[in-house]
């Protein structure tokens, strides 16, 4: 069975026949001028506000890419 682990908030890693396989998330940059780091979440995210506002929750902005190392 393969062994994983997370050395930080935006990486899996899978060791897989003696080989580390890790999935780095690449965090696009939220929409508004004072986005919000959450603790044990990748990447940040604009503050919720109400309705009447411009501001929104980013959703979707994160990417995944794969690492051999």
């Amino acid at each position: 069975e393969a062994e994983s682990w997370e050395p930080n908030d935006c990486t899996v890693c899978v060791c897989r026949n003696g080989t580390s396989e890790c999935l780095a998330t690449v965090c696009r940059h939220p929409d508004c001028k004072e986005p919000l780091y959450i603790k044990g979440q990748c990447c940040p995210v604009c503050p919720l506000v109400d309705s009447g506002t411009s501001g929104h929750n980013e959703a979707g902005n994160e990417t995944s890419l794969l690492i051999n190392i």
